[in-house]
């Protein structure tokens, strides 16, 4: 569930939550615990010491009005580390407690049939130490205030902010866009924000030749140093762009280059076998795509070669350092309406640059959907087979096995079963098997 980028974006929540949305009014609510990113460790990266970490609660609620077009929602999210995840006993001095209360904003207005007017705000109150030497200042004298904020010389207000201006019609569209962050403005529930900035930018969409040429792209400016307490002051060139072409009737292909993302938002991404919080920037891709039809049978091939740069965020959720990243694959697939069947196949070839070693891995995957009865019964097993290298030399491998199983019950109810097996072999790390199971029931209403 996601309120804004500035509120809560990019953390998982492990808990429960409620979304209403009776005519005109929008209500969230949601409760539980986010992830530390110290702990976060995926079982396959093996070695790892894990470190001890406090729980960490929050809650978040938002009220708003409006249509699809026209909105605005107001959101304030409490998040807080408690002692009771370590027996009442505070750890190693350099893991302190800490609390953030953000309270943020989202509006969108519909000003004429073509324009529209966007803009997210987010204020963030954070206390960096709740075990910090001295008495602490409770800021209210009630129960209420008691639990939003709590305060002491470690604590810190910063803000954020966008506001953008949109226009679109048949032919081409163009859109403007002014963010500012301050710095340290880094709420607990977001998982990454590019601080002490601010943007400048503009950009827009048009088609050529019938739509056969499609270009979508911003160029802009990023300044630093909002304070003037940094010893240099650098300007950023923004600049996105991507373009889909169109051949003939079965062939097409995208151009993607980016050398700067606005919005940042860390997620899970896997490197070299392994997962890590990260954020992307840097893109260069290149795809072509060709498909074509005999009888019921409707045949695609892709193929795709790209460059990314990865950046890890570290426990201080601060850019740790990048990944120089070079993938590439072959796509074939066969797909057939008529009997609820698809069949797809990929050569895959990744490698990433690291400043202490370089990695890559390489091999086959295999993926086939089949519906029964009438869709009444889906069922999707995928495989695949990888060598790892090393420096160039011959690491390891790694064998996957998926299967998901689905049964309609009925129009509004769904029930599946995902079963996941991996392997892995390693001559510079131990051999490692894991099994992953879930079980899902749906309800639509």
């Amino acid at each position: 569930m996601k309120f804004n980028p500035y509120t809560l974006a990019g953390r998982t929540v492990r808990g429960y939550g409620v979304e209403l949305t009776p005519g005109k009014l929008r209500f969230k609510f949601i409760k539980g615990k986010i992830e530390d990113l110290r702990a976060y460790r995926d079982t396959l990266e093996l070695g790892t010491n894990y470190v001890p970490t406090y729980a960490r609660k929050m809650t978040g609620v938002s009220f708003g009005f409006g249509s699809r077009s026209t909105y605005f929602d107001l959101y304030g999210v409490k998040s807080e580390d408690t002692l009771d995840s370590l027996n009442g006993e505070k750890i190693l001095e350099d893991y302190s407690r800490k609390s953030n209360t953000v309270l943020g904003s989202t509006f969108s207005l519909k000003i004429s049939k073509n324009i529209r007017l966007r803009s997210n705000f987010g204020a963030s109150f954070q206390t960096e130490n709740l075990d910090s030497y001295g008495e602490n200042t409770i800021v209210g004298s009630n129960s209420l205030t008691n639990n939003l904020v709590e305060a002491n010389l470690s604590s810190t207000f910063t803000y954020a902010g966008d506001v953008a201006l949109n226009y679109s019609s048949k032919l081409f569209s163009l859109n403007t866009k002014v963010k500012y962050i301050q710095p340290y403005f880094q709420p607990l529930t977001v998982a990454y924000v590019n601080t002490d900035i601010i943007n400048y930018t503009i950009g827009g969409s048009t088609s050529f030749f019938k739509h056969r040429l499609n270009l979508m792209g911003s160029v802009g400016v990023q300044k630093n140093n909002l304070t003037g307490n940094k010893l240099s002051t650098s300007n950023n060139l923004i600049l996105n762009l991507i373009a889909n072409f169109k051949l003939s009737k079965g062939l097409s292909g995208t151009v993607n280059y980016t050398n700067f993302t606005q919005d940042y938002e860390a997620r899970i991404i896997q490197i070299n076998d392994l997962y890590t919080y990260a954020i992307t920037s840097n893109v260069k891709a290149f795809s072509l795509r060709y498909s074509f039809g005999r009888g019921d049978n409707r045949y695609n091939t892709t193929f795709r070669i790209g460059q990314n740069d990865f950046v890890t965020i570290d426990d201080s959720e601060e850019e740790l350092g990048a990944y120089d990243s070079w993938n590439s694959s072959i796509n074939i697939a066969l797909n057939n309406k008529e009997q609820n069947f698809r069949l797809s196949t990929s050569l895959t070839y990744r490698k990433y640059d690291r400043q202490s070693n370089s990695t890559s891995n390489y091999g086959i995957r295999i993926n086939g959907n089949k519906g029964f009865f009438d869709d009444l019964i889906k069922l999707n097993v995928n495989t695949g087979y990888a060598f790892n290298d090393l420096n160039g030399y011959r690491e390891g491998r790694t064998w996957r096995i998926g299967i998901v199983a689905s049964y309609k019950l009925n129009d509004k109810s769904n029930l599946s079963l995902r079963l996941n097996h991996i392997s892995r072999n390693s001559s510079v790390r131990s051999d490692f098997s894991e099994y992953r199971t879930g079980l899902q029931y749906l309800y639509s209403f």
